[in-house]
Order: C-alpha cells, then sequence, then structure tokens
C-alpha cells in the first residue's frame, strides 16, 4: 500500500480553488497540516482521517472569506476518475444511481460509512464519520463537505424541479444565505441524520436513456480502479501474506507494515466480510498444514511453533479450522 498523507495534483488544484475563495494560502494550510502533493498520484488522495481533519481545521482556522467546507463541495470533482461521473450520468435513474454508495468508502476514506434507510414516504441517503476524534468543528465540516457535494450532484442529474432535502446531525456553520448560496436550498440543522432526504417518487425518475452499455464498462472500470488502489489484492489478501511471515503478529504491527492505522484496517477487513482474528486463523491452518506435511516434525514440535501452549489446544484449535484433528488430516496425506 502507498503512504498516507498526499494529495494528487487533481486534488491540489481542487484545494487551492477552494483556499482562493476563502483567502488562504494552500501551500501553508498544508503544511500545518503535515499533508503534501504526489505529482506521480493519480487517484485524488491517500489521507487517513487524521490527515483529513488536520487539513479541514487548518482551513477552517486560516479561511476569512468564505466557509471552507462549502467551498470544497463546490470544487469537489471526481475528474481524477472521470469514470464515477460517466456512471452516474448514464444511469438510467437515480435509484441505479445510488450503486456508487458501495463505492465511496474506498474512493474516499474508509471512516466514511454511507447507508439508506426509510422514513415514511422517503428515503434517507445518510453519511457518518466512524473515528474518535475531539475535532469536532472539523468533522462537521467534512461532513457538510460529503453532503454538499451530493446536493450539487444530484442538481447536474435531476430536473430543477427534483425533489429532496439536504439534512445535517449538526449545527450550521456558516450563515443560512451562505449554505443557500451554494447549495440553492437552506438544509434542516440538529437532524436526527446527516445526508439527504428523498421521496420515493424522486428514485425512479429517469436520467440518461440507452446508456446501457457505457454505464455497465463504466461501473466496471471504477471497481478496477479500486482493486488497484489496494495494489490488486484485497486488504485480507494483504493481511494474510504478513501474517504468515509473522503469525504472531497483532492488529497494529500488520497495520503499521501496511502504513495504515489499525481502525482503519480493521474496518477495511469487515467490508470485506472478514477478520483481523479470521485472518490470523486462515494464517495458522495454513502453516499448520505446511509443518504436518513435513513428517520429520511431530504435533507437539508444531504446537509450540506455532505458539500454543501443548499439542492438545493446538488439536482443538486445528479441528476448528479444517473438521479434522492434525493426526487425521496427516494420516489422509500420507495414503494421497
Amino acid at each position: 500500500m502507498p503512504p498516507f498523507g498526499s494529495l494528487s495534483i487533481y486534488s491540489y488544484s481542487r484545494l487551492s480553488a477552494a483556499g482562493l475563495k476563502c483567502g488562504f494560502s494552500t501551500d501553508a494550510v498544508l503544511a500545518r497540516a503535515g499533508v503534501e502533493f504526489d505529482m506521480q498520484r493519480r487517484v485524488g488522495y491517500d489521507l487517513t482521517l487524521a490527515n483529513i481533519v488536520d487539513l479541514y481545521t487548518s482551513a477552517m482556522a486560516a479561511s476569512t472569506r468564505a466557509y471552507f467546507p462549502l467551498a470544497m463541495a463546490e470544487n469537489f470533482s471526481f475528474d481524477f476518475l472521470p469514470e464515477v461521473e460517466a456512471f452516474l450520468s448514464t444511469s438510467p435513474t437515480l435509484e441505479s444511481a445510488a450503486k456508487i454508495i458501495d463505492w465511496l468508502p474506498a474512493l474516499l476514506v474508509p471512516e466514511f460509512q454511507f447507508s439508506v434507510q426509510p422514513k415514511g414516504s422517503q428515503i434517507a441517503f445518510q453519511v457518518n464519520i466512524v473515528g474518535n476524534n475531539s475535532s469536532r468543528p472539523a468533522l462537521n465540516g467534512i461532513v457538510d463537505t460529503v453532503v454538499g457535494s451530493a446536493v450539487l450532484f444530484l442538481r447536474k442529474l435531476l430536473p430543477s424541479n427534483a425533489n429532496f432535502q439536504a439534512h445535517f446531525a449538526h449545527s450550521a456553520g456558516a450563515s443560512n444565505s451562505e449554505y443557500s448560496s451554494v447549495l440553492g436550498q437552506v438544509p434542516v440543522f440538529e437532524s436526527d441524520f446527516s445526508g439527504l432526504l428523498i421521496p420515493y417518487a424522486e428514485l425512479g425518475r429517469p436520467i440518461a436513456r440507452d446508456s446501457a452499455r457505457v454505464n455497465a464498462l463504466t461501473a466496471l472500470a471504477i471497481e478496477d480502479t479500486i482493486r488497484t488502489m489496494s495494489g490488486g489484492k484485497s486488504v485480507a489478501e494483504l493481511v494474510l501474506k504478513h501474517l504468515i511471515r509473522q503469525v504472531d503478529a497483532s492488529v497494529v504491527d500488520v497495520a503499521r507494515a501496511l502504513d495504515v492505522p489499525a481502525r482503519t484496517l480493521q474496518r477495511r477487513l469487515k467490508a470485506e466480510n472478514t477478520s483481523f482474528q479470521a485472518q490470523q486463523n486462515k494464517a495458522l491452518s495454513n502453516l499448520a498444514t505446511q509443518y504436518l506435511a513435513n513428517p520429520s516434525l511431530d504435533v507437539e514440535a508444531i504446537a509450540l511453533k506455532l505458539g500454543f501452549s501443548d499439542r492438545h489446544s493446538f488439536s482443538r484449535a486445528f479441528k476448528r479450522w479444517t473438521g479434522q484433528t492434525p493426526s487425521n488430516w496427516r494420516q489422509k496425506k500420507s495414503t494421497i
């Protein structure tokens, strides 16, 4: 995995545009936040949530002319990955375009969680930021940018009479007139969620016609890009590879080796329907079968090599992993 803490030139240019509107020096803000830009990076950025909080804290403090989160919403674009906007603009309906929420954590930050909840005759597309951080103004600002960007994307996709409402669980970070000027509406503040509230009737509203092939191709391109961003391997594969080299490594050890925060690593594994413990068990099972294939190693020695206190605890674990005892596995292997 590439190191965190860098922006692509595309993201730098968007931040600079927001900086011009807000009246601050982009380079000074980046320096205070400890973030650099990488001319070789194509895909947006590689930042931890802590990086983004630091960046927002620095930019919001330096802003003198406008509210930075809304300026970022105005300037946010998937121009580093045009397939995203192509996918949205070629989706037959808003409901089919909503597939993007499955991709956003990988394209943005894993701590950004998106969900869909029914609310009477309407549906709420909700955003939540997971992670403990004391900088609440910055976290609220990040949510303002995410929801504000979604409002502006919808205004591009849907007719001007489309009915939807922005909601924020926090209080306003700027005047109502500033929100209205950027978003074309005054959001509902101190709501029970942050996101968009959309009538069910709007979900079937047509966006594009006769674009099914392009829509499918752009969806495949986005998924390919997400795989490329993780080095072509799933996070689970990367964790397993490390654990096979050092099976007793902790989640903190592996996270450090992969250059991600431990909480982020655990959430990425959860998104792949696994866990660190499951990958550690898989590594232990793989190593156990390798050792058992060597007839010169007795079960007691294998148990100790794998960190078990005795052969009985190892045997119980091995049976849990494979459905067989080590002796039965070795016996069957020898007859093949």
